[in-house]
């Protein structure tokens, strides 16, 4: 078989210590010595004791008498056990997983099995009903085959972090691989002579005993007669005796399935006209449609049941190890990093290929796949695969998410998107692992989740509860659904923090400004208002609760995306973009917006300079670590910095719109005014919205109007629009003044330097206009009060 292209087929490092080792990350050495598994047969036929092991946590319920690592982690409490291995240790020992590390799924205690007295039943439409000893089973002739399977509800807390699913939190590590030996099933089947292959289906039923009847599921028996597929009854895993939570003595191993048709502890084998109507196997291991939630189900018999949602093989999965979570990449101490991590797929498929992108999506490289056979035959389709990519540390460092997709032989890959459904099974979105500039050297790297009741991934929505009310407050306030919130979010600012509502309209000092909370209007703010806000503001924020939540908010981001259609550096700090957004606007009036990257929280005003229909222009300045007065840099500018053409920002607004007439007559919200004298003081790029102004009045060849310009800006060659402006200057035979105050030459703006600009002759009816930061906006009033000028006398925007 031809090898498939850009992959590299080899012995990994595990098997072959002469490959050398990545130098970006050699401190993630593979070696966990005191879990080591021996592969010598032991004398009695009873699974290996683990040498490092903990029964504190069991030592109450029916498994007490089982050794268990304490290195697995536990999702479901005490008992039964349901557990994973973290991801490192799964990746660390390659290959052959660990017995004690594999995953865990039990449905309840572990049944106590003596191996001379275990019988497997073969029976049903079968010309020879059959009971084997193990001791029978273990004379007959056996295959040995590497075996990688997972767990359907892999990854579930993904989705359970959309929406509670029936299912308990599953990280990323319900998958093991290992060395299986049994009894080819194709062959036990023959013997007992097979009366019907039409539509027949294997029962396979274990020896657990559940609240609701054993553990039954079936297959289609044309599967179980294929050799080729490797289906065996399983005796042995990684040379031993398979351990107790893993199905002691037999159990079905059936390579490309999902692990729950995987029977442990079988006992009997039923060859049946009709699949399983067993309670687990329709209530288990099905992808019911996103919409089919408690009450669809409740209200439509037999849904569940339906063939159709049945799961048998896996998808195609893959996850990132290494950067694990909560590592720091350090770009000063090495040059580059090798990203490795895991795939696998269903369906006796192989891997194909693994794609890592720094991007979105917008741009893929190729993964180096690292296999366990030696070449690509047939039995590549039965294993997981290992992958590595050495990226640059500045590129990682310059980039919001690290994304993996893997594609398999069925050419089959992962969606970039989450999908919902009431049983948390089969996830296998994209992995993405999230990077946080920590300075100017380094980044944390978050993993999506982490498995169980443990905190702590980018995803996990902790919204502490902040005690405002007691409970008899709480219980007063009358409960206000999500249909009634967007309600009175037209004619009032409707807030939402912590499952309290906030009627905010009549709040005027919020320290941001009131349009920080208008961006919020209709939405839920918790995260917010949690992550920046101290214990202070919540008596203040006490003030304004009018009601309670009641029902579940279905957030859409589509409405208001914008996508960057252009990215231009005007100079060495300020970069102009170009939006597509979802709205017309017009080019007289003046407004700003807020700017929200989609995967974090914070969120900043801007002024465009600049509208032509649904495509707005706005001038961003970054904020690098190593400007003085900012030693953190500006985290928001820095991630608009990475942005590339294509991606996209949630823009929500406009707020302040104020709009010039004609005629130097304006309109804002509070009415309309006029005058004939206009002074514009614009800070950075806040000079560019006035550009758009200056340049519609001198086009209106309005001779009475008396039009000034001051830009603020760090120096000459921060000063955005001065060719433009100079242009406008000679159109209008000079009557149009910019003055120019750069603040490495000249300092900050002083009464001196404003005298000169506008003189103090307070008489002469200027209309002043600022546009800037809002300390720009608090010291340039300030000093204008001292010369004479009333407020009366200014409009921000």
């Amino acid at each position: 078989m031809a090898v498939v292209s850009q992959t590299k087929i080899f012995q990994h490092r595990w098997a072959n210590p002469q490959i050398k080792k990545s130098k970006s990350n050699e401190n993630h050495e593979r070696n966990l010595d005191s879990l080591n598994t021996s592969t010598k047969l032991i004398k009695s036929y009873l699974p290996k004791e683990i040498n490092v092991y903990s029964q504190e946590e069991d030592k109450l319920t029916p498994d007490s008498w089982i050794k268990r690592s304490p290195h697995l982690i536990r999702l479901t409490g005490k008992h039964p056990l349901n557990a994973e291995p973290p991801l490192k240790l799964l990746y660390d020992n390659g290959f052959k997983t660990p017995n004690e590390l594999f995953f865990v799924r039990n449905h309840g205690p572990v049944p106590k099995i003596e191996f001379n007295e275990h019988r497997l039943t073969i029976t049903g439409l079968v010309k020879n009903k059959l009971v084997f000893t193990m001791e029978e089973l273990l004379k007959m002739e056996m295959i040995t085959k590497n075996v990688a399977f997972a767990c359907t509800g892999n990854r579930r807390k993904e989705l359970n972090l959309l929406k509670k699913s029936r299912g308990f939190n599953y990280g990323a590590g319900a998958i093991g691989t290992a060395e299986w030996t049994g009894v080819p099933l194709y062959k036990i089947l023959s013997i007992a002579g097979i009366k019907s292959t039409h539509n027949a289906h294997v029962h396979l039923e274990g020896s657990d005993q559940l609240p609701k009847g054993s553990y039954d599921t079936s297959i289609p028996l044309l599967w179980c007669l294929d050799p080729t597929k490797h289906y065996m009854i399983a005796l042995k895993m990684n040379g031993d005796p398979i351990p107790y939570d893993h199905g002691y003595p037999i159990r079905a191993i059936l390579p490309g399935l999902t692990g729950g048709r995987m029977i442990k502890w079988l006992k009997t084998i039923r060859i049946l006209e009709k699949e399983s109507t067993n309670y687990y196997h329709i209530n288990d291991n099905r992808v019911l449609d996103p919409f089919m939630d408690e009450r669809y189900i409740a209200n439509h018999e037999g849904v569940v049941e339906r063939k159709e949602f049945c799961v048998f093989e896996l998808n195609v999965q893959s996850v990132i190890v290494y950067p694990e979570h909560d590592e720091v990449i350090d770009t000063q101490t090495s040059d580059t990093y090798t990203i490795r991590g895991i795939a696998h797929t269903g369906g006796l498929r192989w891997i194909n290929r693994v794609d890592i992108s720094l991007n979105r999506g917008s741009t893929w490289r190729q993964a180096e796949i690292i296999r366990f056979e030696k070449e690509l035959t047939y039995d590549a389709n039965l294993n997981m695969v290992f992958w590595e990519v050495e990226l640059s540390t500045k590129d990682i460092y310059h980039s919001a998410e690290i994304s993996v997709r893997a594609v398999d032989s069925a050419f089959n890959t992962q969606p970039e998107n989450r999908t919902w459904n009431i049983m948390g099974m089969m996830n296998n979105s994209w992995y993405k692992l999230k990077l946080i500039r920590n300075d100017a050297f380094k980044v944390t790297c978050k993993h999506p989740t982490l498995p169980g009741a443990q905190g702590g991934g980018w995803m996990d929505k902790e919204k502490p509860t902040l005690k405002m009310l007691d409970d008899h407050e709480l219980s007063a306030l009358p409960n206000m659904s999500w249909e009634e919130i967007n309600h009175g979010k037209e004619n009032k600012n409707i807030i939402v923090m912590n499952n309290l509502v906030f009627d905010v309209t009549q709040y005027k000092d919020h320290p941001g400004g009131s349009d920080t909370l208008i961006a919020y209007n209709g939405e839920d703010c918790s995260d917010e208002f949690n992550s920046i806000h101290s214990t202070a503001a919540i008596s203040e924020a006490k003030k304004f609760i009018v009601g309670k939540v009641d029902g579940t908010k279905l957030l859409s981001e589509s409405d208001n995306l914008a996508a960057i259609i252009h990215k231009e550096y005007i100079n060495d700090t300020d970069i102009l973009f170009k939006l597509k957004t979802k709205k017309n606007y017009s080019s007289t009036k003046c407004f700003h917006v807020m700017l929200k990257h989609p995967d974090f929280e914070f969120a900043r005003a801007y002024t465009p300079i600049d509208y032509d229909g649904d495509v707005m222009s706005i001038v961003i300045k970054i904020y690098e670590p190593k400007i003085p007065r900012f030693p953190s840099g500006g985290k928001f500018t820095q991630i608009l910095k990475t942005m590339n053409i294509g991606e996209k920002l949630k823009v929500m607004g406009p707020f302040g719109e104020l709009e010039y007439v004609e005629k130097g007559i304006f309109k804002s919200k509070d009415g309309t005014f006029s005058g004939k004298s206009f002074h514009f003081f614009g800070a950075g790029t806040g000079i560019a919205p006035i550009y758009s102004w200056v340049k519609k009045m001198h086009e209106e060849n309005d001779r009475s109007l008396n039009v000034t310009v001051t830009h603020c800006c760090a120096n000459e060659n921060h000063a955005l629009l001065k060719n433009e402006f100079r242009n406008l200057i000679k159109a209008s035979n000079q009557k149009i003044v910019v003055n120019y105050i750069h603040r490495d030459s000249e300092g900050y703006i002083n009464i001196k330097k404003l005298s000169e600009i506008v003189g103090r002759n307070v008489k002469s009816n200027y209309v002043f206009f600022l546009c800037g930061r809002q300390e720009f906006h608090i010291y340039l009033k300030k000093l204008l009060m001292e010369i004479g000028y009333s407020e009366s006398d200014f409009f921000e925007f």
